[in-house]
């Protein structure tokens, strides 16, 4: 496996990221938030797709 690209990653401490300017920070809520919006995107066009097929 190749961890060189997980090297590129650090842990920041709360009062580190508050003096964060900048940049590009992915937390969990912004997955959280990434992974529900996929789903319901999905989820949407299923029950659309399932509705015009019926007709």
């Amino acid at each position: 496996m190749n961890n060189n690209k997980l090297n590129k990653f650090e842990i920041l401490e709360d009062y580190q990221l508050e003096k964060v300017d900048g940049g590009l920070i992915i937390t969990g809520t912004l997955v959280a938030a990434g992974f529900g919006l996929f789903a319901t995107s999905f989820g949407v066009g299923f029950a659309i797709g399932g509705t015009l097929k019926k007709k």
